[in-house]
């Protein structure tokens, strides 16, 4: 998996996976240049993640017949 991967062209697994790596990477960052650069990607595969997250709950209340009620709210 490279930067030059848009988050549209990788998994949801794959993205999590990238953004872990690059938080340890910051944590532990020395250049500013590689810093924007890190903060940037991974917030791009963040955003991903979140779209991808509420389609996927979408397809799922619409699958299930739910409108906008949650497992937890049920209980």
């Amino acid at each position: 998996m490279t930067a030059e991967n848009t988050p549209d062209e990788i998994s949801f697994e794959a993205a999590i996976a990238e953004v872990d790596a690059l938080v340890k990477k910051i944590q532990n960052q020395r250049s500013l240049d590689s810093l924007v650069a890190d903060v940037k990607r991974a917030k791009e595969l963040i955003t991903m993640c979140e779209s991808r997250i509420l389609a996927t709950e979408s397809e799922l209340e619409e699958i299930l017949g739910v409108d906008g009620v949650h497992a937890s709210d049920s209980q």
